[in-house]
C-alpha cells in the first residue's frame, strides 16, 4: 500500500501551488481510502478465506458492481491488477483539474499562439 500511496502522491501533487495541496489531499484520500481499506481487511483473511471477508470488504466498495474477491485469485487479480496511477489521473479529469490531450492527461493547461489548449 506505501508504494500506492506514494505514486498517488507523485501524481496528485506534483508541480500544484501551495494553495492547492488541501484539494489535492482530498482527492488522494478519495483515490486511497477504499482500496486501502479492502487491501486492509483482506489480508485478515487466510489464502482461500477470503468469502469469509466478503461483506466487510464489499462496505469500502466504490461502486455495489465492483468484484469483491471471495477466492485467491480474484484477491490476487484484486491487488496487482490495480493502476493508481491511472486511477489518480481519471480523478484528476472528472474533477476539472486536468485534461486529455490525445489520450495523455495533462495537469496544467497552456495555450499555444493558434489558441489551442493544450
Amino acid at each position: 500500500m506505501a508504494i500506492e500511496d506514494a505514486g498517488a502522491l507523485g501524481i496528485l501533487l506534483k508541480d500544484i501551488p501551495n494553495d492547492q495541496i488541501a484539494e489535492r489531499l482530498d482527492l488522494f484520500q478519495r483515490v486511497r481510502k477504499n482500496r486501502a481499506s479492502r487491501v486492509q481487511i483482506l489480508s485478515k483473511a487466510r489464502v482461500g478465506k477470503e468469502v469469509e471477508v466478503e461483506a466487510e470488504v464489499r462496505e469500502w466498495a466504490e461502486d455495489p458492481s465492483i468484484l469483491i474477491p471471495t477466492s485467491h485469485q480474484e484477491r490476487t487479480m484484486h491487488d496487482y491488477s490495480y493502476d493508481v496511477f491511472a486511477e489518480c489521473e481519471r480523478i484528476l479529469v472528472a474533477h476539472g483539474v486536468a485534461h486529455t490531450v490525445n489520450g495523455d492527461v495533462k495537469t496544467h493547461a497552456s495555450t499555444r499562439e493558434d489558441g489551442i489548449t493544450v
